[in-house]
């Protein structure tokens, strides 16, 4: 299931969002890419300021936008 901006917003809290950015940056991690510059709180944000720009996109290629990750590699 591909979550996109509503799933990201909707009804989640700074909490899980921050617990989720979290989560995606030990995916990086774990496939090998440099993420020491982030906290969760840090990529959390990037991610809203992402999602107020543009809502067309997935979380998972958003995040890859920002990480400067090629998403079709991983999905």
């Amino acid at each position: 299931m591909k979550m996109y901006e509503p799933h990201w917003y909707g009804n989640t809290t700074d909490d899980e969002r921050i617990m989720m950015a979290g989560l995606l940056l030990k995916i990086y991690e774990a496939l090998g890419y440099a993420v020491s510059e982030w906290t969760p709180n840090t990529f959390a944000r990037q991610m809203n300021n992402f999602f107020d720009w543009r809502k067309d996109l997935n979380v998972w290629r958003v995040a890859c936008l920002i990480q400067n990750v090629a998403p079709e590699a991983y999905e």
